[in-house]
């Protein structure tokens, strides 16, 4: 497959429109995903210097964490001018909200003089490009497969109120061939968006940019439409609207129709034109936003992928400690159980998470990147009987909700099914995250700016009270490890 240009034809007067955070109550796990001051290197080590990927931003290389010797992605991107230096600053605190297993997980950020590193979770199976080029034909149920995952990603991120703009076959990562999950990465376009508000940036690339990308007015559809290029190229590895050069490429986007005209079209079911038709619609307002494409009959065509039924009841047995009341600490701060899901998410090997992220898709039926507690109700009913249902249900939401969104996001799952084994070593890091100024303590502003609240509260200072022992208003390591352990040692005499 040929590589598709990538272009930022003009850019408007406007600048990325960033939202803050909505405050939430509870502590949201992606405050741990920190930008850090000080050179990478007290963290990480380079494996090589090699160029394993490189984007319109930057290159991309292997390093090792130092902490657990995990293999990661850096990916290094050059300091440009103080405007684009901050909104990328503004991007990346964005960009930790989407905590998706369809979406290549962040983990840190460090800055120098010269470049912005970002560290990533590292995906070796090659880009999609490269996988429809291997693979090619691809039957109609994995195409299915793997636009499920990317549309499910999609609608995760337009409820955040962010927009990829820059949906493409390079910019999906093959994580595991054999079940052909995918990663959607290279978030360098993205952009902050609110209802009823448009954006104006002319960017993306060519064969994949919306009609009204180039009217320098449209909202998140533009990324409906180029998951239908991306969808059409999976079935006959070229892209709908193709042209000698830009100009006769963007003139059949805005004018040409949508044509099935090769012979290989007659394998595919009517079921899936119909939906490219409605997803390559050149009106806007007339194509359906990615909830609706997940609603689609076509998705509802083949059976769904089945997890291996010894699987899917280890991890969700995990879930039955949460339900026991044999401690009254299992009531303390949701701080701590925000470090707890931290140190587990941490712990937790990338093969163990390959299999979470199917068995997280199976339990999220709507597809919409969280499971509600009506979902979690249906897959623990193997586990416990229908008079015990609701009740332990209830309890197990609550404890492992820990940003209180009413969900639970797919580290919070994670967390859930994590066996809290050696996690000494990652209490260091927790506790290095909150120490911003590196002195060997927390204090209690320290923890208030982590937490994201504007004033002091008595919910600020309860929490800081739980570590503070000693009453010298401040958290030693000492003291917060003490604090951490004893309530991991609780978590694991009620998890199994």
């Amino acid at each position: 497959m040929q590589p598709y240009k990538r272009v930022c034809v003009q850019e408007s007067k406007n600048p990325y429109s960033f939202s803050e955070q909505d405050e939430k109550i509870g502590i949201d796990y992606s405050n741990f995903i920190q930008q850090m001051e000080g050179p990478y290197h007290q963290l990480y080590e380079p494996i090589d210097k090699q160029c394993i990927g490189a984007g319109g931003q930057g290159c991309v290389i292997k390093v090792k964490c130092k902490l657990n010797n995990e293999i990661r992605a850096m990916k290094v991107i050059k300091k440009i001018n103080e405007d684009k230096n901050d909104n990328f600053r503004k991007e990346f605190q964005n960009l930790k909200l989407l905590d998706h297993p369809n979406i290549l997980k962040l983990y840190h950020s460090f800055e120098d003089d010269q470049r912005f590193y970002i560290i990533s979770e590292l995906c070796e199976g090659g880009t999609l490009s490269q996988y429809i080029d291997d693979h090619y034909p691809l039957k109609e149920g994995e195409v299915l497969k793997i636009m499920k995952q990317l549309i499910s990603s999609i609608n995760f991120a337009h409820k955040k109120n962010i927009v990829h703009r820059d949906i493409k076959p390079e910019n999906i990562l093959i994580d595991d061939e054999v079940t052909t999950s995918i990663k959607l990465i290279d978030w360098g376009f993205s952009g902050m968006i609110q209802q009823q508000e448009k954006l104006s940036l002319k960017c993306g690339t060519i064969h994949f940019v919306a009609p009204e990308v180039m009217e320098e007015s449209y909202d998140q559809k533009c990324d409906i439409w180029s998951c239908g290029v991306v969808l059409y190229i999976l079935l006959c590895n070229d892209p709908p609207f193709q042209g000698t050069d830009s100009n006769e490429i963007l003139f059949n986007i805005k004018n040409q129709s949508i044509e099935f005209r090769y012979q290989s079209w007659k394998q595919y079911s009517s079921l899936v034109k119909d939906l490219l038709k409605r997803m390559l619609e050149k009106n806007p307002e007339q194509r359906p936003n990615a909830q609706q494409v997940l609603d689609d009959p076509w998705f509802e065509s083949h059976s769904s992928e089945q997890i291996p039924s010894q699987d899917f009841k280890e991890s969700m047995i995990q879930f039955n400690g949460y339900t026991e009341d044999q401690d009254n600490n299992l009531k303390q701060s949701r701080f701590l159980q925000a470090i707890v899901l931290f140190i587990a998410t941490e712990l937790v090997h990338k093969d163990d998470k390959k299999v979470l992220n199917r068995i997280f898709r199976k339990i999220d039926k709507d597809n919409n990147g969280t499971i509600s507690k009506e979902e979690l109700k249906c897959a623990l009913q193997q586990i416990y009987s229908k008079n015990q249902l609701d009740e332990k249900v209830d309890k197990i939401f609550d404890f492992l909700d820990v940003n209180q969104s009413g969900s639970l996001d797919f580290s919070e799952f994670v967390a859930a099914t994590c066996k809290l084994s050696d996690v000494e070593e990652k209490i260091r890091v927790a506790f290095d995250v909150l120490d911003k100024n590196k002195d060997g303590c927390i204090t209690l502003d320290e923890l208030f700016k982590f937490i994201g609240r504007e004033d002091y509260d008595n919910d600020c200072k309860e929490i800081f009270n739980q570590f503070d022992q000693n009453g010298d208003d401040k958290i030693s390591f000492a003291e917060f490890s003490q604090a951490v352990q004893k309530y991991v040692n609780i978590c694991r005499q009620i998890q199994y």
